[in-house]
């Protein structure tokens, strides 16, 4: 059962550019919560590997910047934006390092930094640890300008993988932690103030150490390959496809295919397409009930045949049977 709490406070009496602070702590079994927490955050979370989930997420959004700490025991494939004008830090570890941004892995001592302009398009690892800072555009370039006196516009940046001085690193990283995990009336305090002004700073100072950059987009081909395959499947989640269709399809060799999508994801091409049926399935039991539909129609709506079968799939991907959605028991 998931637990949750939640709290918020006045607006903080600071300057005209602060926003009211608002800190969430939720521990969960419902990988659909996490979509909710993140203040700005538009897109969706979907279960990769096998097994019930389990995620602890710390947020707060504080007067001047936003904090995130999430742990899962689970594979998850993140996609969705965040809002403009903000730039997102998340420093690489050795709790998160076999993740996958845009489809690359990246090394320890690294900081991946996103622009709000790019889609979020992420496969957070099982046991990961991923920590976030996110700032609006103008505090970076305030900070950069009056503070580390840096030349160049900081925040011109799409999405970089930026190999970084490893002490700077970790300082950012404890920083954002203290800060996530702060209750509201805290992050409505002047200490916790000076502590976010702290933090972005600490990202400058860890962007100034940077020693080299290396592209996450995966290398144009592949890439332009599991988009295109990725595609093919979504049309046909509820139909009947094999390995030999989707190859036929886009003119590739199976070797190919399988690579393209165990770079992208983890997991091969028909690994990943049942991923999604499971997970398409999921959101349609959990408004089954106002619907007046039962487990079976909505296994049929996906292209399962034999209850039985799909009840054991469903089961082993997400630790409960499908007739135990959150909306309620459905009947089989």
């Amino acid at each position: 059962m998931a637990t949750s709490m939640i709290t918020a406070c006045e607006p903080p009496r600071t300057t005209s550019s602060t926003v009211a602070p608002i800190a969430f702590e939720i521990a969960t079994g419902d990988v659909d919560d996490l979509s909710r927490l993140y203040p700005g955050w538009e897109g969706r979370f979907q279960q990769v590997s096998a097994g019930a989930f389990r995620g602890n997420v710390q947020v707060v959004q504080g007067q001047l910047i936003r904090a995130f700490r999430g742990t899962t025991n689970q594979v998850l494939l993140t996609r969705g934006s965040s809002q403009p004008g903000w730039i997102d830090f998340s420093p690489i570890t050795p709790r998160n390092h076999k993740s996958r941004w845009q489809g690359r892995q990246c090394d320890p001592n690294h900081l991946v930094v996103r622009g709000g302009q790019v889609g979020v398009d992420n496969v957070a690892a099982r046991d990961a640890e991923i920590v976030t800072l996110s700032v609006p555009i103008d505090l970076i370039r305030r900070a950069a300008n009056s503070v580390l006196r840096l030349k160049g516009d900081p925040a011109r940046i799409d999405w970089r993988c930026l190999c970084v001085e490893p002490t700077a690193l970790a300082v950012l990283e404890q920083l954002v932690k203290r800060i996530a995990a702060r209750s509201a009336s805290d992050a409505s305090s002047s200490d916790c103030y000076a502590d976010e002004q702290e933090c972005v700073v600490a990202a400058l100072n860890v962007l100034s150490s940077r020693n080299g950059t290396c592209a996450l987009e995966p290398r144009g081909n592949r890439a332009s390959l599991v988009r295109r395959a990725e595609e093919y499947l979504r049309e046909r989640l509820a139909s009947t496809v094999g390995l030999i269709d989707l190859c036929e399809e886009l003119d590739v060799s199976a070797r190919t295919m399988q690579y393209a999508f165990r770079e992208r994801f983890g997991i091969g091409p028909i690994e990943y397409l049942r991923m999604l049926r499971l997970n398409a399935v999921r959101a349609d039991l959990k408004t089954a009930r106002t619907q007046g539909l039962c487990v079976r129609d909505v296994a049929r709506r996906w292209g399962y045949r034999h209850l039985s079968n799909f009840a054991a799939d469903y089961k082993r991907h997400f630790g409960v049977l499908p007739s135990k959605a959150k909306s309620g028991s459905l009947s089989q």
